[in-house]
């Protein structure tokens, strides 16, 4: 008799031991199934909601991953440091314009920082925003700022700036710009662009206009490096037609700063040319992709 009620007993605690293993493991799925809720509806800051690695254009994380690492629809992500507005829409199709984070350094280190980004004409970056310049210091500086500066023309419309010129090369190879209003009215055109780093920046843009005929081939130039071919220094000359860093041959619009009255210049009218008349825009724009 003792020994039946002592198996009754072990039977018993058995029975609560698996009961209370079973609401363990009903307690856990819930606690799994919230947690996969909430990070399959992991909102992005650019309005993209990931279901996973692979609808965020990452993939599972491994050892050794090199890149961003996330948390995903459940799953634990790696994917590399986008570079470009372009990258992002290629990962993210449907993407609407506005202000997005990029990392364009080519080492691979995460410096990263915002940029107004064309969504919809296919992921183009915004490196250069110039309007009216009521002050000429503000375009007028040395090479350490115009390389490596982020001065965020990307985010704000309304203020001159760039991205620093030595990200350049790795957005893209195509260059456009876009001009509104003024004597040059609505222009846009874009062509094949890069920058010989080793050669002072020298810059290949066939984009037409006075552009090709006068400044396209010429080095980068500075308040503090003077590499044009005037005999005094075009980057740091004041006021008429001409001031600030870009890439002159001779002091006439060799950048987008320039006009008599403060006014960006626009380089892709038709049939411009450097001996024609300058055409002034209220706003210019210089995207790559």
């Amino acid at each position: 008799m003792n020994c039946k009620r002592g198996m009754s007993g072990i039977v018993v605690t058995l029975i609560i031991i698996g009961i209370a293993l079973a609401a363990v493991g009903v307690v856990w799925f819930v606690i799994n199934e919230v947690i996969t809720t909430q990070e399959a509806s992991v909102t992005e800051a650019s309005g993209q909601v990931f279901q996973g690695c692979a609808s965020a254009g990452m993939s599972v994380w491994i050892n050794g991953c090199t890149g961003i690492i996330k948390y995903l629809g459940g799953e634990k992500c790696c994917g590399k440091l986008v570079t470009s507005c372009k990258d992002i829409l290629d990962n993210n199709p449907g993407l609407t314009d506005g202000v997005y984070t990029i990392n364009p350094n080519s080492n691979g280190e995460d410096a990263s920082f915002s940029v107004y980004c064309d969504m919809t004409n296919g992921g183009w970056t915004r490196v250069l925003n110039a309007v009216t310049v009521s002050d000429w210091n503000t375009v007028r500086v040395n090479e350490n700022v115009v390389l490596s500066g982020t001065s965020d023309s990307a985010t704000n419309s309304v203020q001159n700036g760039w991205i620093g010129v030595k990200y350049w090369n790795n957005l893209g190879n195509e260059m456009r710009e876009d001009c509104e209003g003024a004597s040059a009215g609505s222009q846009s055109k874009s062509a094949l662009f890069s920058l010989n780093v080793g050669n002072n920046y020298a810059i290949s843009w066939p984009i037409g206009g006075n552009w090709n005929n006068w400044h396209n081939g010429m080095q980068l130039s500075t308040k503090d490096y003077d590499r044009d071919l005037w005999s005094s220094a075009c980057a740091n000359y004041g006021g008429h037609e001409s001031s600030g860093w870009g890439w002159h041959r001779s002091c006439h619009i060799g950048s987008a700063w320039f006009g008599s009255n403060g006014k960006p210049i626009c380089h892709v009218v038709p049939g411009a040319t450097y001996s024609g008349t300058i055409s002034e825009s209220d706003h210019v724009q210089w995207f790559i992709r």
